[in-house]
């Protein structure tokens, strides 16, 4: 079993749920390692718990966090399990780039992209 980090507070999460999806995703690493199997319910876990949200804003239905916060977050899943949190970390990073001045996305799209992330925990 993978180690989980120690706890904190982050941005918008309940930390009780949140560690509780950190042990679901840590339990299962080595066994999606193994399979090569695409960890389908640590998604399900932190989509349940919101953490696809994170660094959407507030006003696309998002948690609104910044980077600080989405570093937190990559950091305890990626120590649970780090394929989990490669994949996280590239969802946030798009979330961030997108909400840049110098974007090329249209309006439409962008709002699109936000909005499936916070309703629906769209990668």
């Amino acid at each position: 079993m993978t180690a989980v980090a120690p706890a904190h507070t982050v941005h918008g999460l309940d930390e009780d749920a949140f560690a509780d999806a950190l042990a679901l995703i840590a339990d299962r690493a080595a066994e999606h390692d193994r399979a090569g199997a695409f960890p389908f319910a640590a998604f399900e876990a932190l989509r349940a718990i919101g953490a696809p949200a994170l660094t959407v804003p507030v006003e696309y239905g998002g948690l609104g966090a910044g980077l600080a916060e989405a570093v937190e977050v990559i950091e305890r899943v990626g120590a649970a399990d780090p394929s989990v949190g490669l994949i996280l970390q590239w969802n946030y990073t798009n979330h961030l780039s997108l909400l840049r001045d110098d974007s090329p996305w249209p309006a439409e799209l962008k709002e699109l992209v936000l909005r499936s992330a916070a309703t629906d925990g769209a990668l």
